[in-house]
């Protein structure tokens, strides 16, 4: 039982190590069984497709960001942890959400983005101070700005640099 559930952290610790450059459209199977060095049956065995495989992912890496979230102390350090050390890229997750086939896979994706992001960025906001009326807005600005500062962005022609996104997002999260 061991090696399987080896199989199944190694292809959750691959499927991160591509998902988090990249999307749910442009990974592909065969480029997560490679980096995870398993074979189609361990995949299959554990997920069913990829989809179930990315849900899971995305579900984990948003807990922990959340997690990481909970525990920072001002808003600057959850900026700077989320573009530092990202877990997912949130603004992709979201794009990606709307093309998944499954209906209960796209609410699986929105409920933990909704518990695990929204909420204890509302929590961390409106301790920063934003206005109740501004924070449904300033959670999802911060968050898109957060995912611009990201190295797959950042790196763009015509790109913001992250530190100016950086900056951007502090500001939402302080009410501007």
């Amino acid at each position: 039982m061991a090696e399987s559930a080896s199989g199944k952290s190694r292809l959750i610790c691959a499927a991160g190590q591509l998902f988090v450059p990249g999307s749910y459209s442009t990974v592909t199977v065969a480029q997560i069984l490679e980096a995870s060095a398993l074979r189609p049956p361990t995949l299959y065995h554990h997920f069913e497709d990829k989809e179930n495989l990315y849900v899971t992912w995305a579900v984990r890496a948003m807990r922990g960001t959340g997690d990481r979230i909970r525990g920072c102390s001002n808003m600057c350090e959850v900026a700077n942890t989320l573009v530092d050390e990202p877990l997912v890229d949130l603004l992709q997750v979201r794009l990606d959400c709307a093309a998944l086939d499954r209906k209960t896979s796209r609410q699986s994706i929105e409920r933990s983005y909704q518990v695990d992001i929204v909420e204890p960025l509302t929590a961390a906001m409106r301790q920063n101070g934003v206005p109740e009326s501004r924070l449904q807005e300033s959670v999802q600005k911060f968050a898109a700005c957060i995912s611009f500062a990201l190295p797959k962005y950042t790196s763009m022609p015509g790109a913001l640099p992250k530190a100016v996104a950086v900056e951007f997002a502090l500001s939402l999260a302080a009410g501007g």
